[in-house]
């Protein structure tokens, strides 16, 4: 990673660590760009230069917890994420869960699978459009699985969210 790199992912680290803060301060809809900007101590054009809205934020934040998740983990990559194949989607979220909570509360499910979508397809740029469907197909089946699994306040185990879906 070039010194630029570093430098834009640490930018954005703070837009997406402020913007947490921040919800669970207020409503996510009374969050605003100056309060965020200024909680990350970044400027706004640096935001708008990076992102188009706060969901935009979320999807980013999403992203990067997966990463970092993913090498402490040893979880390579979702490219062969499968519903056979969901031990990982489950250990992720449930790792992250009071994220998942906030994010449910706040009313944006949608993020959950905009992003794992974004996960599936990462360093895909070639994909065919088959691989793009099955990677919808999967991102908003699992999403719904999710927001029934906080919607239940993560009641069941990971094993029994396994069993639930019929995986190993």
């Amino acid at each position: 990673m070039t010194k630029r790199e570093a430098t834009t992912q640490r930018l954005k680290d703070s837009l997406a660590n402020a913007l947490l803060e921040l919800m669970q301060e207020k409503p996510f809809a009374k969050i605003t760009i100056d309060e965020l900007t200024q909680r990350a101590q970044v400027g706004r054009v640096t935001y708008f230069r990076h992102f188009s809205n706060k969901e935009d934020v979320l999807v980013y934040k999403y992203m990067r917890l997966w990463e970092q998740w993913a090498k402490e983990y040893g979880v390579s990559t979702w490219r062969d994420f499968s519903p056979k194949n969901v031990r990982p989607f489950f250990q992720f979220h449930y790792h992250y869960r009071d994220i998942m909570r906030m994010m449910q509360r706040c009313g944006l499910r949608d993020i959950i699978q905009t992003a794992s979508y974004n996960v599936l397809m990462n360093h895909r740029p070639h994909a065919t459009v088959t691989e793009q469907y099955q990677a919808r197909y999967l991102a908003c089946g699992f999403g719904g699985i999710l927001e029934a699994w906080v919607e239940n306040d993560f009641a069941q185990s990971v094993d029994q969210m396994i069993a639930i879906c019929g995986a190993k």
